[in-house]
This record gives C-alpha cells, structure tokens and sequence, in this order.
C-alpha cells in the first residue's frame, strides 16, 4: 500500500511544468517580436516572413498547451491544498505532529484510510458538497507492508 505524506502534498503544491511553459511562451513571445522587427525592416527577405510564420505558430503552440494543462494543474493545486488542511486538522484533532499523519490516496474521498502515528483509521466525510466535517473509524490492515511517498 502506498502512503503520502503532508510533506508530498506541500512540495508538489507547486507545479514546475507551469513555470517552464510559462517560460518557453514567453521566449517564444520574444522570438516573435524580434522576428517581426526583422521582417518589418527587410520585407524582400523571405527568412524573416518564414521566420516570423514559425514564431507565430511556436507561440500558438505552447498557449495551447498551457491551455490545455491550465484545468488540470489549478484542480491539482485544489485537491492539495484541500489534503494539506485535511492532514493538518487529524493532526490537530489526535494531538500529534502533521509529520506521524500519512494517508492512502492523493484526493479526498470517503473510505480513504489514514495512518496517525501506529494506528489506522478509515475516513467517512459529510455528504454535502464542501467536505465541513469527517468521522474516523479505527480499523485494520490485512497488509501492513507500507511504502510511503514523501517527495
């Protein structure tokens, strides 16, 4: 079984990719403008109109990656976010440091199990839509073999 840790959810809260696509629109963004600057100046040139097309469509291209990505990373930001304050209040809650509380799965759901220091616990929320509140039951493991993933 695997286990994530409140220190997994903080590190990876923040997504790389998103500030490498950022960066390669914004170097193509800078490509564009120099190519057209160089069109501009030299119209019988053909490179500089081809050099400007491909700039044009590179750049289109990363903006629809990004796009396409940009659901998908602010959801994965969401259910972090949502993780960390769940861990955070179990901790609280069984008085024990955020660093003893792991749990089995990366998004909050019913039926998730959590380990608290050595004991595990099954997690029921609410039925509304905004998780408000959880009730945790003790309960067993049939494999106890458990790799945890910090980073």
């Amino acid at each position: 079984m695997h286990m994530w840790t409140a220190h997994f959810f903080l590190e990876h809260e923040t997504n790389n990719l998103v500030y490498l696509r950022f960066g390669l629109i914004i170097v193509s963004a800078v490509l564009l403008i120099i190519s057209l600057i160089a069109y501009i100046r030299h119209r019988n040139n053909s490179k500089n109109r081809d050099m400007t097309i491909i700039c044009i469509l590179l750049t289109l291209l990363f903006v629809a990656i990004q796009t396409g990505h940009w659901q998908e990373t602010r959801v994965g930001l969401n259910n972090s976010s949502q993780m960390v304050t769940f861990l955070k209040s179990v901790s609280q809650s069984q008085k024990t440091n955020i660093k003893n509380v792991a749990t089995n799965q990366q998004n909050l759901s019913s039926g998730m199990i959590i380990k608290v220091n050595r004991n595990f616990y099954r997690v029921q929320f609410n039925n509304d839509s905004n998780i408000n509140s959880y009730e945790l039951t003790k309960t067993n493991l049939i494999d106890t073999h458990i790799i945890y993933n910090q980073k």
